[in-house]
């Protein structure tokens, strides 16, 4: 599931000059801010607009200057269908995102709207992983579901078509995808990480790991960073796998962005990539984190969890 942000430009536009959001003070670091709900919230993506966050009974919220706001709390067709994954296009300027029964959505971020694309080609199984490459309008889309199953499909005219479903990893549950100019990597939970080949997917680690994989980033084309049910980063260059760091907690989330990095998981537990180095930073919260996503020069860091929890980080 990548998070590819689009960098914005103009001031820092983190809080108003009363150094407030939804009414609660801020402070220096890390702070839980309201949102609209209580549902878990399971991945959140940066757009042109700012942050999106997906979850349980396919609410979508988003933020929308001083505030987090609700675009859909059913999720698309209404059918409160779980959602689970999400990315953006490559201008920020569309999010797709997939969950339960086949749902998939595709929000238009500056019209706000949503329009429901689920159970592409008859399939209702539920989706775990999504990777979008490429500019709103002419993007490609790749689900993955908890069989192993990759249904790619390409945008364009307010369709989608979809094309032959594979099995890149063989049939193991796969728990993330990331696709960066036309190259995917796929991270399953047997500790398998599988790259774009030119006659399908070849294996690439990690071997060694004995770990189920939670989730990846792509940086570029042989950099790529992957989480951990032990709480481990490793990072790929193309030939090899280094083990980098290991948290107290399991790390559902990365997002990753040339020499910036941001990770969250168990327990509110929550590390950022400084200086070549991943040092942990103090959480307001004790619930679990599932998704992260880097800021812009006009938006803040975001992670989600549990209990519909938000934290953005104010410097």
């Amino acid at each position: 599931m990548t998070r590819r942000a689009a960098l914005a430009t103009g001031a820092t536009a983190l809080v108003a000059a009363a150094g407030c959001l939804g009414g609660t003070r801020l402070s220096h670091g890390w702070n839980e801010v309201n949102a609209p709900t209580d549902a878990a919230l399971y991945d959140v993506v940066m757009t042109l607009d700012g942050p999106i966050a997906v979850g349980e009974g396919g609410v979508v919220l988003g933020r929308r200057g001083s505030d987090w706001q609700a675009i859909t709390e059913n999720g698309p067709g209404d059918a409160s269908n779980g959602l689970v994954a999400a990315d953006v296009t490559d201008d920020g300027n569309a999010v797709w995102f997939v969950g339960d029964s086949g749902a998939i959505g595709r929000l238009n971020v500056v019209s706000g709207r949503v329009t429901d694309y689920s159970a592409p080609n008859g399939k209702t199984s539920s989706w775990e992983g999504l990777a979008v490459d490429g500019r709103a309008g002419r993007e490609s889309v790749f689900a993955v579901n908890g069989s192993g199953e990759l249904l790619p499909g390409t945008y364009g005219g307010g369709t989608v078509s979809w094309g032959q479903v594979s099995k890149p990893s063989g049939g193991e549950s796969v728990a993330a995808i990331d696709v960066h100019r036309g190259t995917g990597y796929i991270a399953d939970t047997g500790g398998g990480v599988y790259r774009t080949a030119r006659n399908g997917w070849q294996t690439v680690g990690i071997r060694g790991a004995g770990v189920s994989l939670t989730d990846l980033s792509v940086v570029d084309k042989t950099l790529v960073n992957v989480t951990t049910e032990e709480g481990d980063i490793y990072v790929y260059n193309g030939h090899n796998w280094l083990l980098v760091t290991t948290a107290d907690s399991a790390l559902h989330a990365i997002d990753r962005r040339s020499g910036r990095g941001l990770a969250a998981g168990v327990g509110g537990t929550v590390l950022s990539l400084e200086s070549n180095q991943w040092q942990s930073q103090e959480s307001p919260t004790s619930n679990t984190l599932h998704g992260c996503a880097l800021g812009t020069a006009s938006y803040s860091d975001v992670a989600v969890g549990a209990n519909g929890v938000v934290l953005e980080l104010f410097g």
